[in-house]
């Protein structure tokens, strides 16, 4: 019995203000907010090999403080 090879989620850049690095099929994977926004977006890679369509919690847009 031999298995094929681990499922896992591609990289995709800018999903939901957020850049996603391979992941393994079944892992939850935190983002990297795009310039500008800020936070820790987490997402499943489901066990299919393809992305969850939902980001908890999301990146949030950066304020600028004006003194």
């Amino acid at each position: 019995l031999t298995l094929g090879a681990e499922l896992k989620c591609a990289n995709e850049l800018a999903y939901e203000l957020a850049d996603w690095a391979v992941t393994n099929s079944g892992d939850i994977a935190t983002g990297v907010c795009v310039s500008g926004y800020y936070g820790s977006p987490k997402r499943t890679c489901e066990l299919s090999g393809s992305w969850s369509t939902t980001v908890h919690p999301s990146c949030t847009r950066m304020q600028l403080l004006i003194l």
